[in-house]
């Protein structure tokens, strides 16, 4: 294991069950009202695809993953994240396998062309190695195959978001509401 996966790893597990609660609460409104839908749609049809949802959390879009059909595979570094997948996915089966590994090391866990989608909502900011991540997402994905990732965070792309501009257009000031 590289040191910053350890790191990862260890900061991940941290604050795993604070994390969980928000999400779960839906407190998190712009994972489940924005991100999470908004990425599901750039998916477009997933009835019969295989899908790797990488820094998969706790399965939160895994789980809308497979309710739209696709057979998923989530992967997360975090230990305690993978535990509360499995244990959602014990109390309520959507045929997912959760698999605790780093995005980085993508193509070392799948053969590739294994996929015809890889996904990531609201996580490869938090990958250690979002280049790595990347390069192992195609090498897994079949010929053809789609990647789709839900990058920005919600204090920097909230619901309300309007450039302040002077007369001649320029940009003054990026006016945020409601994050």
């Amino acid at each position: 294991m590289e040191p910053f996966e350890l790191d990862a790893r260890d900061a991940w597990n941290a604050g795993a069950d604070a994390f969980i609660e928000f999400v779960e609460s839906g407190a998190d409104y712009n994972r489940h009202h924005v991100h999470g839908p908004g990425l599901l749609a750039v998916c477009g049809d997933v009835r019969g695809r295989t899908a790797l949802d990488l820094g998969c959390g706790h399965g939160y879009f895994s789980r809308l993953l497979a309710l739209a059909g696709a057979r998923v595979t989530g992967v997360d570094v975090a230990d305690r994240l993978i535990e509360r997948a499995v244990e959602l996915e014990a109390a309520e089966p959507f045929g997912i396998t959760y698999l605790r590994a780093d995005a980085a090391a993508t193509a070392s866990h799948f053969p590739p062309g294994s996929f015809d989608l890889v996904t990531g909502c609201m996580s490869l900011q938090d990958v250690a190695d979002p280049g790595a991540a990347l390069v192992g997402a195609a090498a897994v994905l079949k010929h053809g195959g789609r990647a789709a990732f839900s990058v920005p965070h919600p204090c920097t792309d909230p619901p309300v978001r309007e450039w302040k501009r002077d007369l001649e257009g320029r940009k003054l000031a990026l006016c945020l509401d409601r994050y």
